[in-house]
């Protein structure tokens, strides 16, 4: 860990962010020469495959980087006009120009998609807000997630108590629907179990700042839990993914991941590196 400009810089995690990077890209790869360009043997499609978990830890790292940034900030109202200029300005600037075209195309071309037309979601694509059917560009799924958790970190500037009462009730409501069966319709957006992974960066965060973790444990706490979330997960996204198009966006590029990938539109992929400039944050702390 060093300091630069009075921003905290923690080595590990920007390492393995970039692992994560690089895994999810290779993973993209993958399914992308397979569907369009060859058959890829099945050991490195499976190999490849692993790298989808780049997706889960970026998740995991977003709720780490919000709470280590803000820490200090709970129960202080008069920070949320600077917190929610923050995080607004890393999404939207970076998904309009890809994510409105991309809209503007299908809606005028439907049958360009892969799929021979597809449904999509205007207020969705517009806002990325949970919908019934997802964003004309599929990979932006991930933003919605993403602009959920901000909305409830809101309630930290409010009072940490509320926020933590918010995540307590938050946390119960998706093991309930989860336990039933998954939800469906829009609700697969703020009932899902990925949602669960932000929760687990943020209490890696409370602990790393109070001192009980070292910056090596903080690292694997910030990756911890991905296995067993992965296989939960990963089979709510296959339920609840469209066209089981399902993929985060490291600032290298974009993945679509899901047993569906092969099959989802190519615009999207292309797309995606745009989309996912918001999701992967940079690691430069508390002022991120």
């Amino acid at each position: 860990m060093d300091r630069r400009a009075g921003r905290e810089v923690i080595h590990s995690l920007q390492v393995g962010r970039g692992v994560a990077a690089v895994a999810v890209v290779a993973h993209h790869a993958a399914v992308s020469t397979d569907a369009f360009v060859g058959t890829v043997p099945a050991a490195w499609l499976r190999a490849f495959d692993l790298g989808a978990y780049g997706v889960d830890f970026f998740f995991v790292l977003s709720g780490f980087i919000i709470m280590h940034a803000h820490l200090h900030e709970g129960g202080r109202p008069g920070a949320i006009g600077g917190y929610v200029f923050k995080r607004l300005t890393r999404i939207f600037p970076a998904y309009w120009p890809v994510g409105l075209a991309v809209l503007v195309l299908y809606a005028a071309l439907p049958g360009l998609s892969a799929s021979g037309g597809r449904e999509f979601s205007v207020l969705s694509s517009v806002l990325l807000l949970p919908a019934d059917r997802p964003p004309a560009l599929s990979v932006a799924w991930t933003l919605v997630h993403e602009l959920m958790f901000y909305a409830v970190f809101l309630l930290w500037f409010v009072s940490r108590r509320a926020f933590w009462g918010g995540v307590a009730v938050w946390t119960v409501a998706i093991a309930l629907s989860y336990a039933a069966g998954g939800a469906t319709g829009w609700l697969r957006y703020p009932l899902g179990l990925l949602n669960v992974e932000f929760m687990l960066g943020v209490l890696a965060a409370v602990a790393y700042r109070r001192g009980l973790l070292t910056q090596r444990a903080g690292m694997l706490i910030a990756g911890g839990g991905i296995a067993g979330l992965r296989g939960a997960g990963g089979a709510v996204r296959r339920a609840g993914g469209w066209g089981g198009a399902a993929g985060a966006c490291a600032g290298a590029g974009g993945v679509d991941a899901g047993s569906g990938a092969a099959r989802a539109p190519v615009a999207d992929r292309v797309a995606g590196r745009a989309a996912g400039a918001g999701q992967c944050e940079l690691l430069d702390l508390p002022g991120a």
